[in-house]
């Protein structure tokens, strides 16, 4: 232990040595005996200067609150849901009547002016069959250009019908006829003036 101990006091004593500059005067070992050595007066701080102005001091600044309202009951019943009606879908290789894809499910292509559904004619699938003698005029649905609908005649029906702008393409249909009035009795025509059929 006391090994350990000189070690550390010769260790302490060269690092001391290795840190003192060269350039340090040596102490004056040459002074009279009455002289005593004064120490050194310690350094006292001096005081920072004070300021008339107060520190600031940070405020928390406001934070903003946001109403929070909770929605009332609609006091009107809510709107019916519509009816949801499948989209026709193709069959590669078969045809499809474009016609009906912008109608209502209970429209049809093709209208009737001068008698009445299901007294007068029936419109049954693809075809509008007059049943009873009469004058009729045959126009397309609003929005319909052509169809693949065609117009037939019950058997014995004398009828005079008008055409107004029908144009009717059955030509992917095989032996079906835009118009059939094969059974039908005496039958007129009419191409309405100024319409394209």
């Amino acid at each position: 232990m006391k090994r350990a101990a000189a070690f550390c006091l010769s260790v302490l004593m060269c690092f001391s040595l290795l840190t003192t500059p060269a350039f340090a005067a040596e102490p004056d070992v040459t002074a009279t005996p009455s002289a005593t050595a004064t120490p050194a007066p310690e350094p006292t701080a001096e005081p920072l200067p004070t300021s008339s102005v107060p520190p600031a001091t940070a405020e928390p600044s406001p934070v903003p609150t946001i109403p929070v309202t909770t929605p009332e009951p609609s006091p009107m019943p809510s709107a019916p849901v519509a009816e949801v009606t499948p989209t026709p879908t193709a069959t590669p290789g078969a045809s499809v009547d474009i016609s009906r894809l912008s109608l209502p499910p209970d429209t049809k292509p093709l209208q009737v002016t001068g008698g009445a559904q299901g007294v007068d004619y029936t419109y049954d699938a693809n075809t509008l069959t007059f049943t009873q003698s009469g004058n009729y005029t045959v126009s397309m649905a609003p929005g319909v250009t052509t169809t693949t609908d065609h117009i037939a005649s019950a058997a014995a029906v004398e009828l005079t019908l008008t055409l107004n702008g029908v144009v009717i393409d059955v030509s992917e249909s095989a032996n079906t006829s835009a118009i059939d009035f094969n059974s039908a009795g005496a039958c007129t025509l009419v191409l309405a003036a100024g319409s394209v059929n």
